[in-house]
């Protein structure tokens, strides 16, 4: 497939199946988390990098685990509603998806514990240096989104656009002529059913350090693991029987049933400074460095026609087989904390170069063909020509209520589009809000609530770079996650 750099949105709103199976979104998908370390964590946003004072520390920023006294450990489990609704030629559909899952475990422990007047003491005491490891296991990336659409379009249809592109199985059907001329070119009911399924998960190993009794350093090592799966059931119907002539148009129904499944495994890191400039302020940077990922695909389309005298025939294309790898960019997280008469309070903000994610393809590889060689260059030139810099930013609280033992958390969180032409995807919504209840001076159960927004468009066929075979739909997808957890702290 040739791809010119004036039709960048070629590849960023193709159908997923048109020739190849790796997109913009294949990138994307790895480069920002969309599920939280903790359940704490969840309810205060990109804001709890800026306290990273429990074992969520290990994974936001490792530095902030000598502040864990001794040890804790941690566990939670999440419920998400997957809110999505599609828009597809004026018609609005609703898809409603409920998950439950087992969502992340911590443990960090301290080779000594330092009081609060030892802590800040200057000069520090001798022979006290802080050490502290931890682990951290948890899902990053919830990959669950449904979309169901359909209407009747008068504008064109996926076969004339097939046909445009001379693919094979619309001749072998019948639907066109020896010259590639369909005559279902429009006026023709189209329905779509996309499934997808899959996380990542994060296996995190950690180790920390104080240089000092204001300054602490910590790096942690992740590897990564999950799958990716993708299925779309397609239909063009001619329900009001508008094409019955034989041979190139007699078509009554079109099936399109496609499936891709990804086996994903990635290494990544994280180094973190974090300062406690006394008791009441805290600041923290970190740099995440770029996830190696390696992706191992399937996929396959198969095609299905039942013409109007109740013949029925099938294209079935065969499973296909890629191997690559795809290169994240690097993060740098800023994060600062206060404390004020129970009250703490955080601002932290990140930024990425989404632009600079890099599809990689081992060239030696004796079942790349010279144009898959060079669809993965294009696709790299696109990916700089279309995608920008990334900055998520947020403000949390927690309050300590006097006299009870109860904690409350509230936080907002703005993730920017990592595209250029927000059109395509806008900017996401972050709203968290939860409580901790302490049990016992060392227990305490985390509870809380995350409403997230995000819109974005998908192509049902074709491209801008063709609008009378160009056909979209809109996705609002609003997942709610409620999240229960509890943490343990040792004495």
């Amino acid at each position: 497939m040739k791809i010119k750099i004036v039709f960048i949105v070629i590849i960023l709103l193709a159908s997923l199946f048109s020739v190849k199976a790796q997109f913009v979104e294949d990138a994307l998908r790895f480069v920002s988390p969309n599920v939280s370390p903790s359940v704490r964590a969840s309810s205060l946003g990109v804001s709890y990098f800026g306290f990273a004072d429990d074992g969520s520390a290990v994974v936001v920023n490792p530095a902030g685990m000598t502040l864990v006294p001794v040890g804790e450990f941690g566990m939670g489990i999440n419920l998400t509603n997957h809110k999505t609704n599609t828009n597809f030629l004026g018609n609005t559909k609703k898809e409603l998806t409920n998950e439950l899952y087992f969502t992340n475990i911590n443990f960090v422990w301290s080779s000594i514990n330092l009081n609060s007047d030892e802590y800040y003491e200057t000069p520090p005491p001798e022979n006290k240096i802080k050490v502290s490891c931890g682990f951290d296991y948890h899902i990053s990336n919830d990959f669950v989104v449904n979309s169901v659409y359909s209407g009747f379009n008068p504008l064109n249809s996926f076969i004339a656009e097939q046909a445009h592109q001379k693919q094979e199985w619309v001749g072998s059907f019948g639907l066109v002529d020896s010259n590639y001329n369909a005559l279902i070119k429009n006026n023709i009911y189209q329905e779509g059913y996309v499934y997808e399924s899959g996380g990542l998960h994060n296996l995190s190993f950690g180790m920390a350090c104080d240089i000092n009794p204001i300054f602490a350093i910590g790096g942690t090592f992740t590897m990564k693991f999950g799958t990716f799966d993708y299925s779309r059931k397609y239909f063009e119907t001619d329900k009001d029987n508008i094409y019955n002539q034989y041979f190139i148009d007699d078509m009554h129904r079109l099936t399109v049933r496609e499936v891709l499944t990804q086996d994903l495994f990635g290494i990544t890191g994280v180094l973190g400074l974090q300062a406690r400039l006394s008791h009441y302020c805290r600041l923290g940077l970190s740099v995440r460095f770029p996830t190696l990922m390696h992706d191992s695909e399937y996929f396959s389309t198969n095609y299905e026609v039942l013409f109007d005298n109740d013949e029925f025939d099938k294209y079935p294309t065969g499973t296909m087989f890629n191997k690559y790898k795809i290169i994240t960019p690097f993060e740098i997280t800023l994060g600062a904390s206060g404390n004020t008469s129970g009250l703490s309070y955080s601002v932290s903000g990140s930024i990425l170069n989404a632009a600079s994610t890099y599809f990689s393809v081992d060239k030696n590889n004796i079942n790349l063909d010279y144009d898959a060689l060079l669809y993965f260059d294009e696709l790299n030139e696109i990916i700089e020509e279309v995608l920008t810099t990334q900055f998520t930013i947020g403000a949390g609280l927690e309050y300590k209520i006097p006299n009870i033992p109860l904690y409350l958390r509230g936080s907002y969180t703005l993730q920017t589009s990592p595209y250029k032409n927000k059109t395509l995807c806008s900017d996401k919504s972050i709203i968290g809000a939860g409580v901790g209840l302490l049990l016992t001076n060392n227990l305490i159960l985390d509870a809380s609530f995350v409403y997230t927004t995000q819109e974005y468009r998908r192509a049902n066929y074709g491209s801008e770079a063709f609008p009378m075979y160009f056909s979209f739909y809109n996705v609002k997808h609003t997942p709610t996650n409620f999240q229960l957890g509890i943490r343990y702290r040792f004495d």
